[in-house]
């Protein structure tokens, strides 16, 4: 349902296959106009977009082969004011941590809720937002990287019968599916 009171702006970055569906969707539902689709963004622009967002839609879910990673969208919205909200699903509670808003994966009703409480609560919205930008100042893509050597350096040096780093195969299946 369209409420006119709060009118929002749904933009995709980056089209791809379900540009189209998305866009037949929207028409169906009588908010075509406020849907626009962009093709894949350079940086600059993309950072330019991410400014003017409000909230960022994180709706990573897994498959069958592919469970989101790190969600470097996250970190990005986040250092431009953006506030997330997203399925906790992969690695996004890691990245999102309290800073943002995470639903069940694939509960749609519960990330429009999300999304509306951020509307209804703009103290809640602001405050999200100021916790992101604290967090943004220490997750500096040099920071995630020497995080990244410090992790390898590690796996590297322990023993991998002490430090049981080796899951079985079982393990690895039933968190993320047959390879």
């Amino acid at each position: 349902v369209v409420n006119e009171k709060r009118p929002a702006q749904l933009t995709l970055a980056g089209s791809g296959p379900q540009a189209d569906a998305a866009q037949r969707l929207a028409s169906e539902l009588g908010v075509r106009d406020r849907l626009t689709v962009e093709p894949w963004l350079p940086a600059d622009e993309l950072a330019r977009r991410y400014r003017k967002a409000h909230v960022l839609l994180a709706p990573s879910g897994r498959t069958r082969t592919w469970v989101e990673q790190f969600g470097r969208m996250v970190a990005e919205a986040q250092t431009a004011g953006a506030v997330v909200v997203g399925y906790a699903s992969g690695s996004l509670p890691e990245v999102v941590g309290e800073d943002g808003l995470l639903v069940p994966e694939g509960d749609v009703a519960a990330l429009a809720e999300a999304v509306r409480t951020l509307v209804d609560e703009p103290m809640k919205w602001t405050e999200l937002r100021r916790r992101s930008f604290a967090t943004a100042r220490t997750r500096t893509w040099d920071a995630i990287a020497a995080g990244q050597a410090e992790l390898y350096a590690e796996v590297a040096a322990a023993s991998p019968r002490r430090a049981k780093i080796r899951p079985q195969r079982a393990d690895a299946v039933a968190e993320y599916g047959e390879t």
